[in-house]
């Protein structure tokens, strides 16, 4: 029998991108993308914070684990 509590914390800057031309892409009917400006966007900052708690119990023929993530 045991009892685990962990935790972990991700904190990342966005990661960047290259914007659509949205006139290309409708004439060509498929995505085009804008060269010129290659990686010049950037995704929002991504924070997460991760809880576990669990409780588990082994037996000789068996294991069971329950556990709560929040």
């Amino acid at each position: 029998m045991w009892l685990s509590l962990d935790a972990r914390v991700t904190a990342s800057g966005g990661k960047r991108y290259t914007p659509i031309d949205k006139q290309a892409s409708k004439e060509q009917k498929t995505t085009v993308y804008d060269d010129e400006r290659a990686f010049s966007r950037q995704y929002g900052n991504y924070f997460r914070a991760d809880i576990r708690a669990a409780f588990r119990m082994e037996t000789s023929r068996i294991s069971q684990e329950w556990a709560i993530d929040i």
